[in-house]
């Protein structure tokens, strides 16, 4: 995607040896509601193929915050995981569950 002359990138891109493709873009920011940043993340996911995208946040008013959305084929899974100095029982359920998720997705 190109945006003012600047290719706009996901923070990562995984892509399994079959060819299926995940993003995640990591936005340090407080997430309480709507969609900030959910045309981003569709257009990283037809740029790249993907097969579903990750917006992580950094805060949420809901600590446990996981909430999956699919438009049309995109599925795009929005998520708050805490920076690593500041460790809470939800992070890690949350980034478990990206795992678990990353995983199922690329098989």
């Amino acid at each position: 995607m190109v945006e003012g002359g600047k290719e706009d990138k996901p923070d990562v891109a995984v892509e399994s040896l079959s060819g299926r493709t995940v993003v995640i873009d990591a936005k340090h920011s407080h997430y309480s509601e709507g969609d900030p940043f959910f045309d981003q993340m569709r257009g990283y996911i037809q740029s790249a193929k993907a097969a579903a995208g990750f917006l992580v946040h950094s805060s949420a008013e809901e600590s446990s915050l996981w909430k999956p959305a699919t438009r049309g084929e995109q599925k795009i899974i929005r998520t708050r995981l805490s920076p690593s100095l500041i460790r809470d029982a939800d992070s890690e359920k949350n980034f478990e569950k990206l795992l678990q998720e990353t995983k199922s997705i690329l098989e």
